[in-house]
């Protein structure tokens, strides 16, 4: 009982409304009352358990609720507190007083009506056909981790948290069928007990499942396409049709329209996903210059299996991290180019030297604390300074340059990486030619944007990010192609946000919308599609509408229309957002 307390608490991400101080006074008095941080390892079961008999009874369907707390050694990357809910009368989920939901980055909330926690399909039934003959709005959410808050909503909301077992595992398949509210670490820890892992993963892996395959989470690796292909059969509730089981060889396109259907066709309960033998990579780290980068960029993504560029933004390096499978690597007899070996210390001084320049701290406060610690504080120092963000991404660049080298490991601990603190991010998705023939198109795009970001003054930080993945056949996947040989870039943007300086915040908010719509404006002509868990309404009203006219463009705003009215015919699963996308309003 405890540890499922536990996993309800740390998987639903549940933050309060009020902000960065709101949160942190929560977490303080949660820290008087006994719960501590689950990941320095304090305990907070008993607390946890006790709680949940004391509000809700045997099940723990209306205990203490606790949001997954990201600490770094210099602050909060993110919200974290265990806060409790009254339960309803009815019996049927929690929530209501004023609290609410908050994004992973910070930048979303919500205060929902009422978060429901099934246990099992049959209580998920029996709620989705209650809300569906009500005409009660029910969005399902996942760890609520999508920068954009694309789950989130103010009506009721279904979160599949007590629904996270791993069913069943098909050693010679290689396959698992799984619920939705596993995590995919837990997933992937499960499945390497039994040699086998997930073909790729997104940067994290702290997503539930339904939420990781719905959305559109994509890796890198140009011969591997994004995540959603790796499903092989779902179990959907819907609204219109009660539980529908689609597999990939029956019904095709309707399994097509679902695979990364968003939540808005019916909510994952199920789904078996194909998975390959576990297997470890050796990751490479290194740096070039925007010319080596454009001389040698077919070469890389041919070579390597996965293969991501970090644009460093007011230098010239490109930071470029390859990995490949350990055992193919030694058996083709490549070797390991040596590099120059720095010391943690002299890897850190670009960073630590900068900080120190003011005098306002001493060496003994910046002892411990890692790259991405000392690159927050320094953003944090004045973010929208162009010149001062120039200094922050020269250090940076130096870092990187200290650092080449190779870690050996699974590729499910390899392909994950510090994606930083809060946030506000944009990415999209480009066709890149194919493989035999990539176009250039991607990195041509991604040079004029830097040049524009000098020409402007953008204080943009580092990275730059970019990705490849291989198509999907997913209606609604950014990267749907009938030519399985295309393959598409992932190239993303990011402003990080101060964590308590509320003004701060604002301003930075302001500055990324500037600097988005300069994103969308070079790429356009490239037919480039935002990722689904980062697309923003802009608030200007004219490129709120080209948004809109590019989804038109993009995809079949008709068929998903139609699978809408067969599916959910009252529209329960919506939210705002997509109504306004497919043109549902």
């Amino acid at each position: 009982m405890a540890t499922q307390a536990w996993r309800r608490g740390a998987s639903s991400l549940l933050g309060a409304g009020g902000g960065a101080a709101r949160a942190l006074a929560l977490w303080r008095e949660g820290g008087r009352a006994g719960a501590r941080n689950p990941l320095r390892g304090a305990r907070t079961l008993s607390e946890a358990a006790g709680a949940g008999r004391a509000t809700g009874g045997g099940k723990l369907k209306y205990g203490t609720l606790g949001a997954l707390v990201l600490v770094t050694g210099y602050g909060f990357a993110g919200y974290g507190f265990y806060d409790r809910f009254r339960s309803k009368e009815d019996g049927e989920g929690v929530g209501g007083d004023g609290e609410g939901i908050v994004n992973w980055s910070g930048t979303h909330a919500c205060t929902p009506v009422k978060l429901h926690e099934p246990e099992t399909l049959e209580e998920l039934e029996a709620l989705v056909k209650k809300c569906h003959e009500q005409g009660r709005k029910l969005r399902p959410v996942g760890n609520a981790l999508s920068p954009n808050g694309i789950a989130l909503s103010d009506h009721e909301m279904v979160s599949l948290a007590m629904m996270d077992k791993v069913l069943a595992v098909n050693k010679r398949k290689r396959q698992v069928t799984v619920q939705p509210g596993c995590s995919v670490g837990r997933l992937c820890g499960e499945l390497r007990k039994r040699g086998l892992v997930l073909e790729n993963l997104a940067s994290i892996a702290e997503q539930q499942v339904g939420g990781f395959l719905q959305i559109g989470a994509h890796g890198t690796g140009a011969a591997i396409p994004p995540v959603e292909m790796q499903v092989v059969e779902m179990k959907v509730m819907t609204p219109g049709e009660g539980l529908v089981t689609v597999r990939r060889d029956e019904d095709p396109e309707t399994f097509r329209m679902l695979q990364c259907g968003l939540g808005m066709f019916g909510v994952v309960c199920e789904a078996t996903i194909q998975c390959v033998r576990a297997h470890k990579l050796l990751e490479h780290t290194f740096t070039l210059s925007k010319d080596q980068i454009q001389k040698q960029h077919a070469d890389l993504i041919k070579k390597h299996k996965h293969v991501r560029y970090h644009w460093i933004p007011y230098t010239d390096d490109v930071v470029v991290t390859t990995c490949d499978d350990y055992t193919l690597w030694n058996r083709l007899g490549y070797g390991m180019e040596k590099a120059a070996t720095y010391s943690d210390e002299e890897r850190l001084n670009p960073l630590r030297s900068l900080l120190l320049e003011s005098g306002e701290r001493r060496p003994e406060d910046l002892a411990g604390l890692s790259f991405a610690d000392l690159r927050t504080m320094l953003l944090e120092r004045n973010s929208l300074d162009v010149n001062h963000i120039k200094r922050v991404n020269q250090a940076e660049a130096e870092f990187w340059k200290r650092s080449e080298g190779y870690r050996i490991g699974y590729s499910d601990e390899i392909l994950q990486f510090d994606c930083g603190g809060q946030q506000w991010v944009l990415e999209m998705a480009v066709g890149a030619g194919t493989l035999e023939r990539p176009s250039y198109a991607d990195v041509d795009y991604v040079r004029e944007l830097l040049e524009e970001i000098e020409f402007r003054e953008i204080p943009a930080p580092a990275p730059i990010e970019q990705r490849w993945t291989a198509s999907s056949q997913a209606v609604l996947s950014p990267a749907s192609s009938t030519d399985p040989s295309s393959i598409f870039s992932w190239i993303g943007i990011i402003m990080y946000l101060p964590l308590s300086d509320l003004k701060a915040r604002a301003k930075v908010t302001e500055g990324f919308k500037a600097y988005s719509s300069l994103m969308r404006s070079v790429l356009e002509g490239l037919e480039a599609q935002e990722h689904w868990a980062k697309i923003e309404l802009p608030s200007n009203q004219e490129e709120r509408e080209d948004v809109v006219k590019r989804i038109a463009r993009r995809y079949p705003v008709e068929k998903v229309r139609q699978l809408r009215s067969r599916f959910d015919p009252k529209n329960i699963l919506g939210s705002d957002m997509l109504d306004e996308l497919f043109g549902l309003l």
